[in-house]
């Protein structure tokens, strides 16, 4: 049975609160490492909700940018919708385009 703690630690976690009960939770701790430099990133990006779309695409770029992503190293492909998607991300991973 999940105890209260373990549940309010997970929603803590979710939420964004600092971690204060990874070894509660067994958690691995990754180490942030925040350079983007030599990274190559794909962006698939539906045409579903084109307002909200191309705002989290500028978003996720300018952070791409202030990471140190190079701007030739990021791809950018538009689909209709999300079931579109995973074609993409095979047909790059097929073309070694980017490593899915």
């Amino acid at each position: 049975m999940v105890s209260l703690r373990l549940l309010v630690c997970l929603v803590l976690k979710i939420q964004g609160a600092p971690d204060l009960c990874s070894e509660e939770i067994g958690l691995n701790k990754i180490a942030k490492n925040l350079d983007g430099k030599g990274l190559k990133i794909g962006i698939v990006l539906s045409r579903f909700n084109t307002e909200v779309g191309e705002a989290l695409l500028k978003s996720c770029e300018a952070k791409l940018m202030e990471l140190g992503v190079a701007a030739n190293d990021i791809t950018l492909a538009t689909v209709p919708g999300a079931l579109e998607t995973p074609a993409v991300l095979k047909q790059w991973q097929t073309v070694k385009i980017l490593m899915v």
